[in-house]
């Protein structure tokens, strides 16, 4: 096995994570109903932490990949 298919490979175990976390964040509303207007606002700002680590993961993803593409000569 090449070195760079390990490389890839570890970098590609994060890809799930990133796709789940922003679905599951646009999804909560309908599992999960907040109460009062602090209960909103608390559940705005998990959500966006979600959707946020989720795309920042993505983010790192394709950038990593791009490097590996760019240093690996084939």
């Amino acid at each position: 096995m090449c070195q760079n298919d390990v490389k890839d490979s570890k970098v590609m175990r994060w890809l799930p994570l990133g796709i789940i976390l922003p679905v599951v964040a646009m999804n909560l509303p309908h599992f999960f109903h907040p109460a009062g207007r602090f209960s909103e606002d608390w559940f705005d700002g998990v959500r966006g932490l979600l959707a946020g680590i989720g795309f920042g993961i993505m983010i790192m993803l394709a950038v990593k990949i791009s490097r590996h593409r760019r240093l690996g000569g084939s």
